[in-house]
């Protein structure tokens, strides 16, 4: 087999699966606009470009505006300013260890919160499993389920 003929049949299950997330839904939702529908009440008719033209006439471009400064706001100004901060705990810095410790807390926090979680629902004495167990008399003693 030609190296360019195993390439493209490597490159083909991932070019199905852009098909599947990209392309797919982007056909649906180009075929879905030319219809009117309703979220309520069955049935659809053909609109043809009917509802692009009421779009465009209304008022799209102060929509399109709010649109992209949303989208900017939440994509671009974090990732600039995360950057910005990741560059200044980068360099000698005194309190460096502690600021980039601190700067870690919002990511470490909820998976220990959730494994102190678990651990209180597979506890073998107190566990809330265990008692649900009991309770429903499933068991007639508690699983020690982590040991």
């Amino acid at each position: 087999m030609k190296d360019r003929t195993f390439g493209f049949l490597l490159t083909l299950p991932a070019l199905a699966l852009l098909g599947a997330v990209v392309l797919y839904p982007l056909v649906g939702s180009l075929s879905t606009s030319l219809f009117n529908q309703s979220l309520v009440l069955p049935g659809r008719s053909f609109a043809g470009l009917d509802n692009f033209k009421e779009v465009l006439q209304r008022n799209f471009w102060p929509v399109l505006e709010h649109t992209v400064v949303f989208t900017v706001g939440s994509t671009v100004v974090p990732v600039v300013i995360g950057f910005a901060l990741a560059l200044a705990l980068n360099t000698k810095l005194r309190g460096r260890a502690v600021l980039r410790g601190l700067f870690l807390m919002p990511w470490v926090i909820p998976g220990v919160v959730v494994s102190f979680v678990w651990l209180w629902i597979f506890n073998a004495n107190y566990g809330l499993l265990n008692g649900l167990l009991v309770q429903l008399h499933l068991v007639d003693e508690p699983i020690v389920w982590l040991g």
